[in-house]
């Protein structure tokens, strides 16, 4: 039967991660100095054989929803609810709102409370600066939104922290393919995913602003609109909607060398090299052959 290991090794090119999947936490060693540590490890606790298998019932575990004049989903609440609910037929969990237009407190009422109700674990709020929620109602009300994990307001004319819960930051609204160091976590879940899935793209869908769905933000295909009669469920079983799901940081190029790969939510799209590999256009902004980051 298999349990969960309480530490898990990844070993890179250079370094080799120690992941402590019970308490979220993880050590970095050159492997040179990790050879030190093996008397004291157990390699076959270590295994990945020792994990149980990734699993969700979710069709789409995370969904990232463009609210825009241009899709309706801004100004419309029927067609909000609609995809609320298409959302909820496939088992969404997470769901990220992206607004990059000027809305008011009255919006923002109206489609957090749309989205109660549903079965979303957590709504991500991403948002262009807008004085007009600069405000205690705006903060109450995010407050007062259980589901509401965290918000945060770019292009903001200052850097300000509320609650852990409302950040307002100077960058500008946007995707970056840069990795921080700091963002790395070491968890059960992820690492699990990490071993045959891109923890990225794997059961991910994205409405674009003009109501387009693709499986990504960093995708160009689209796969139906939400304007026309749409089915996230069968969305989700087409072959061509999954062809970067199962693509694992162990099929790329560099990555695969990578003592991160097990903790790396990578937004560059993977290129096909052939049946069994990949490899990515853009280079990753650290260097498992160095060990060394440029930002």
């Amino acid at each position: 039967m298999n349990t969960f290991p309480s530490k898990a090794l990844v070993y890179g090119h250079r370094h080799t991660i120690v992941h402590n999947l019970v308490e979220g936490t993880y050590e970095r060693l050159e492997n040179e100095h990790f050879s030190d540590l093996m008397p004291t490890v157990n390699p076959k606790q270590l295994s990945d054989e020792n994990l149980a298998p990734w699993e969700t019932p979710s069709y789409i575990d995370n969904s990232i929803i463009e609210l825009s004049r241009a899709n309706q989903l801004l100004t419309k609440d029927q067609k909000l609810n609609e995809l609320f609910e298409a959302l909820q037929s496939v088992i969404c969990k997470n769901l990220v709102l992206v607004i990059r237009e000027p809305v008011t407190l009255t919006d923002m009422k109206r489609i957090l409370e749309s989205s109660e109700g549903y079965c979303f674990s957590s709504i991500t709020l991403l948002m262009t600066y807008d004085e007009s929620l600069y405000c205690n109602e705006f903060s109450q009300l995010v407050l007062d939104t259980p589901s509401v994990f965290t918000c945060v307001f770019y292009e903001s004319p200052f850097n300000k922290n509320f609650a852990d819960l409302i950040y307002f930051v100077d960058n500008e609204l946007g995707f970056t393919k840069l990795k921080k160091p700091f963002e790395f976590v070491a968890n059960i879940p992820l690492y699990q995913e990490a071993i045959h899935f891109n923890p990225y793209f794997n059961k991910k869908l994205y409405i674009d602003e003009q109501g387009y769905i693709r499986n990504a933000p960093e995708t160009s295909k689209h796969f139906g609109s939400i304007h026309a009669d749409y089915d996230l469920k069968e969305v989700s079983q087409q072959t061509s909607f999954q062809q970067l799901w199962t693509v694992s940081k162990e099929q790329c190029d560099v990555c695969k060398d990578c003592e991160y790969r097990r903790m790396c939510v990578d937004n560059r799209v993977p290129k096909r090299r052939d049946e069994r590999h990949w490899y990515f256009e853009d280079p990753c902004n650290y260097d498992p052959y160095t060990g060394e980051w440029q930002q």
